[in-house]
């Protein structure tokens, strides 16, 4: 429709008879893109992504980074996400982890479950913690299950108890120790 349309990524005019390669006006603004041959105006680079100068498509913010607002410029405007929080490629906010997952430092893109032997209970948390004596978790646990009667954990941070040895009873539950 316009000879010598102007290519992807340079803002053209808006009278097809100017709308030449020699008369572009030229690369779209740092925080725009312009995805179409004789295009007349840039689009506003969107939420989760960053339009360098002369974008003609926006780049998604990279794993572990977020953008939230419009017209980003550059990857570096692409915020790091928080500790207890992960972020996609191409996220627009962070999410906070789950109970049972973290991540312990920011710029993470998944949360991570809590091992065996510990737990967390909380949502965007940055640490696990380790079950108490008398109680065991299992990976990703959100809070610690008592060892049931029959059964012992002396040592804090354990995934199972300990069943009690032939001899020894113990008759509660949660407890550390068989007699």
């Amino acid at each position: 429709d316009y000879p010598f349309a102007c290519s992807p990524g340079i803002v053209g005019s808006t009278e097809p008879t100017f709308q030449r390669s020699s008369l572009c006006a030229g690369l779209t603004r740092a925080g725009t893109y312009q995805p179409d041959a004789a295009g007349t105006s840039a689009l506003p680079c969107p939420p989760g992504a960053y339009c360098p100068e002369g974008a003609s498509t926006a780049l998604l913010c990279d794993a572990g980074r977020y953008r939230s607002t419009p017209e980003a410029a550059s990857p570096a405007d692409c915020t790091p996400c928080p500790a207890g929080s992960a972020c996609p490629t191409g996220a627009t906010n962070h999410t906070p982890c789950e109970p049972g997952t973290i991540t312990a430092s920011e710029g993470a893109s998944v949360c991570t479950a809590c091992a065996a032997g510990t737990f967390q209970n909380a949502i965007g948390a940055s640490a696990c913690f380790d079950c108490s004596v008398g109680r065991y978790c299992a990976a990703r646990a959100t809070t610690p299950a008592l060892c049931s009667p029959g059964s012992y954990s002396a040592l804090a941070g354990q995934s199972a108890c300990s069943d009690c040895v032939a001899g020894e009873y113990q008759g509660e539950s949660g407890q550390n120790a068989c007699l």
